[in-house]
């Protein structure tokens, strides 16, 4: 419910937001660009999604990646509304224009965090349990020349008074290497070590260990 109420801000009330955002590490986009390079932001889903979102986009120009909603009611809002936020939104399965962005410059929102089976990914430790991890970004990193760049945003403080931070690390040296599963592992790492910072706002509900391996059994 907090996370709702701080999209719906986001979206139609963004004044909510003044005074109470700090950032670190912007200079690491910055020097990227300045250098040619596009920028894969490697983040979390968290329920500051579309928060977190509105904050970057108050020191920096973001583009997303988004998967459509199956409602084209509901996709055509949440569209409309992110437009307001990012410069561009880009179809998950759109992987021509996604490239194209990258190799453009641009710095755009990534999310390697969810579960998406073995098909499009590895298997590779999370906290300690094998998880499906993809390894998209791999090919896009390597085809667009572009530098991973972890991205997280949270909140701290209390619900009257909350303050929100945008962390931007430095480049993630060496991704992609010749090993997936090495690759996969280190992800998985950048996530963990986000996800300590504020565990109750990550999106737990997406079923992170939904592909099980052979003699484990299903958890949900």
């Amino acid at each position: 419910m907090i996370g709702i109420f701080e999209t719906l801000n986001a979206w139609y009330c963004p004044q909510w937001f003044k005074g109470r955002v700090t950032i670190e590490g912007l200079e690491h986009i910055q020097t990227a660009q300045a250098a040619g390079k596009g920028v894969l932001l490697l983040g979390t889903h968290s329920t500051l999604l579309d928060a977190g979102g509105y904050l970057c986009a108050q020191y920096f120009e973001p583009d997303v990646v988004y998967r459509p909603q199956n409602n084209p009611l509901l996709d055509m809002l949440i569209y409309r509304c992110r437009a307001t936020i990012y410069a561009h939104q880009i179809d998950h399965d759109d992987m021509r224009g996604l490239i194209r962005n990258l190799k453009e410059g641009h710095a755009i929102w990534y999310s390697p965090d969810q579960d998406f089976g073995l098909k499009q990914g590895v298997m590779a430790p999370f906290f300690g349990t094998p998880a499906a991890t993809v390894t998209a970004h791999r090919r896009l990193l390597k085809i667009s020349k572009a530098v991973p760049v972890p991205l997280y945003f949270y909140r701290t403080g209390d619900l009257k008074d909350p303050r929100y931070h945008v962390l931007i690390e430095p480049v993630v040296d060496n991704l992609p290497s010749e090993d997936e599963v090495a690759d996969a592992t280190r992800v998985n790492q950048i996530i963990e070590r986000q996800l300590r910072i504020a565990p109750t706002q990550y999106m737990w509900f997406h079923r992170r260990f939904k592909t099980r391996p052979e003699g484990f059994e299903e958890i949900y």
